[in-house]
């Protein structure tokens, strides 16, 4: 079994020795030391990079499982993640599947939830994760949690966790039978990991 992430080519620091280390701060020096026998394979990329069209330069590493787990790469790992300079493949952050709210949010111009075309009087912004849930995790903030979202789904959200945003449609569905409804839950189904 193996384990894939993704990492800004800028955090490598040195790969000459029989480590691969990795930047974990800034500041403070914390780094993260991989053994190059554990590491299953290397392979340097450049991505653009969402709404600014620059060109990025990553690294996708995958790692056998037993150092993930030994190393607690998924811990050490974790603010990088919020700053968007670390992606987990398949990662199940806050029973979220990420990918795919990514490939969701890729369609600006309607809700995330209910599809519908967003206006200029009803465009908002949804925190997928509330900032009160991400601040009891001591996390600032994840990428890709803010979503294009209308007026109307948003209000009918509030801070809820998307699992109990679900739990309220459903009770919606059943007791209006509306679409409007349904279409949010299938949202939410494809997006929670269950």
């Amino acid at each position: 079994m193996i384990k894939v992430f993704h990492i800004r080519e800028s955090r490598l620091v040195d790969s000459s020795g029989a480590s691969m280390v990795f930047s974990r701060k800034r500041r403070r020096g914390a780094k993260t030391h991989i053994p190059k026998s554990q590491i299953v394979s290397f392979e340097p990329y450049k991505k653009e990079a969402p709404h600014i069209g620059t060109i990025e330069s990553w690294i996708k590493v995958s790692v056998t499982t037993w150092i993930w787990n030994k190393a607690k790469l998924e811990d050490q790992f974790r603010s990088m993640v919020a700053n968007g300079e670390v992606i987990l493949e398949g990662d199940n952050q806050f029973r979220i599947d990420w990918d795919e709210v990514r490939r969701r949010s890729l369609q600006k111009d309607h809700c995330f939830f209910c599809l519908r075309p967003l206006l200029v009087s009803s465009r908002t912004k949804d925190h997928l994760i509330s900032r009160h849930i991400l601040k009891k995790n001591n996390i600032n903030a994840l990428p890709h949690n803010t979503v294009p979202c209308c007026t109307g789904c948003n209000g009918l959200k509030g801070s809820l966790h998307p699992e109990e945003f679900r739990k309220k449609v459903s009770l919606k569905i059943h007791q209006t039978g509306l679409v409007y409804y349904s279409t949010i839950k299938e949202c939410l189904d494809d997006i929670i990991n269950s």
